[in-house]
């Protein structure tokens, strides 16, 4: 499992920002999740998943790898915290402190915690980037197969 794992952390970049397109496309790598005992990825994709990404993919068919439908890729979301990281001082001042600002690994949104408390969704969702349209669609011929995404 750890060769791809590896493999995929490779082609999506470190923390997503020095790869900013895969096959010609923006990359819409929004996080992974790995079940070491269960011999499986879920993997979190806005947009369609590379043809490069679906091969790595294809390469290790002793992992059992899902791809599911992400609402925004790593990339937006790190931008969006840096938005919201940039506003820090003023939100200290209201909300206490501001313990984490982050993306989603399933590529939801942003997580973010506060010292007080504070719900501060509604304060994200102004900043989010603009939400994607995605369906899935098979990415290996077989009855269990997990879809690719496309929209």
């Amino acid at each position: 499992m750890d060769p791809l794992v590896e493999a995929l952390s490779m082609a999506v970049g470190e923390s997503n920002r020095d790869v900013t397109a895969i096959d010609g496309a923006p990359n819409g790598f929004a996080g992974f999740k790995v079940d070491y005992p269960g011999h499986r990825i879920d993997l979190y994709w806005a947009g369609n998943v590379p043809a490069s990404i679906q091969d790595l993919i294809r390469i290790h068919p002793e992992v059992d790898v899902a791809t599911h439908a992400a609402q925004y890729s790593q990339i937006e979301m790190l931008e969006a915290r840096d938005r919201i990281a940039a506003e820090r001082s003023a939100l200290l001042q209201t909300l206490g402190n501001l313990l984490t600002v982050g993306p989603d690994y399933q590529g939801r949104g942003l997580d973010i915690r506060t010292s007080s408390g504070t719900d501060l969704s509604r304060h994200a969702a102004d900043n989010a980037p603009k939400p994607k349209a995605a369906t899935a669609r098979p990415a290996r011929p077989s009855s269990d197969a997990a879809p690719a995404l496309s929209t």
